[in-house]
C-alpha cells in the first residue's frame, strides 16, 4: 500500500522511466482513481482493528495509539496528495522525529566504554537524551544542503536556500553535483542496511541497545 501511494503521489525515483519499461505501473496509474478508492477503505479497516486490539490490550500505549494515527494519517495524504511537497515533507518529517527521538531514548543505555577519547566522547552525549537530540539536530542543518541536491530532484523548493543561502545554490549548479548525487544515493543504500540491522531483535546486541527504550516505557 505504501508503495502504491509513493507511486500514486510521483514520489517514486525515475518514474517515468519505470512507466517505460514496466507497462503494469502505467495501468496502476491509469485506474488509479479506484485505487484511491479501494486503498482508502482497506487502510480505515486496518486502522480501526489495530487501534481497536491496541485500546483492548492490558499493556495499551498513547505513544503508539499516535504513531499508528500519524501513519495513517501519512498514508492517506499519500493517496489523496495535494502536491508532492506536502507529501514528501510529511514523510520526512515523520521519519527524522521519530529515528532522532528513538536515538535520543536507546543509546542512554548503552554500557561505558573502557578505552578510546572518541567512545567516551559519544558516550557522554548518548547518555544525555538532551545533548544527542541537539547533536544530530544540528548535523542534520548542516549536512541539508548536501543532501537536498539529490532528494528534491523532483521539486523547486529547498530549505538550504532560505539556511545557508548562496551556498546552498550553488552546491546544485557546482561540479561538485555528480559526487552530492552519488552521496544521496549511497547513504539511502546504507541507511536500508543500518535498517536491516538495527531492527534485528534476535541479535543480542541489538536487545542491549534497546534496553533503553524498553526501559523508559516500562
Amino acid at each position: 500500500m505504501v508503495f502504491v501511494a509513493d507511486l500514486l503521489a510521483g514520489a517514486v525515483a525515475y518514474q517515468d522511466q519505470w512507466m517505460e519499461r514496466w507497462p503494469i505501473l502505467g495501468s496502476i496509474v491509469a485506474v488509479q482513481e479506484n485505487i484511491r478508492a479501494v486503498a482508502i477503505t482497506v487502510l480505515i479497516v486496518i486502522t480501526i482493528v489495530v487501534l481497536f486490539a491496541e485500546c483492548r490490550s492490558s499493556r495499551w500505549s498513547l505513544p503508539r495509539i499516535l504513531y499508528i494515527v500519524g501513519t495513517t494519517l501519512m498514508v492517506g495524504i499519500a493517496l489523496r496528495p495535494r502536491s508532492l511537497f506536502l507529501f514528501l515533507v510529511l514523510w520526512t518529517s515523520q521519519h527524522w522525529i521519530l529515528a532522532t527521538g528513538m536515538t535520543s531514548r536507546v543509546a542512554r543505555g548503552e554500557p561505558a566504554p573502557t578505552a578510546g577519547i572518541v567512545r567516551r566522547t559519544l558516550h557522554w552525549l548518548n547518555v544525555r537524551p538532551w545533548a544527542i537530540l541537539l547533536f544530530l539536530t544540528a548535523t542534520s542543518v548542516l549536512l541539508l544542503p548536501l543532501f537536498e541536491v539529490e532528494a528534491n530532484r523532483q521539486t523547486e523548493t529547498y530549505y538550504g536556500d532560505r539556511i545557508f543561502g548562496a551556498i546552498a545554490t550553488g552546491l546544485r549548479t557546482s561540479s561538485w553535483l555528480p559526487a552530492l548525487v552519488a552521496l544521496g544515493f549511497a547513504t539511502g543504500f546504507i541507511h536500508y542496511v543500518l535498517d536491516r540491522s538495527v531492527y534485528r531483535m534476535s541479535d543480542p546486541k541489538v536487545r542491549a541497545a534497546a534496553r533503553g527504550l524498553l526501559s523508559r516505557a516500562d
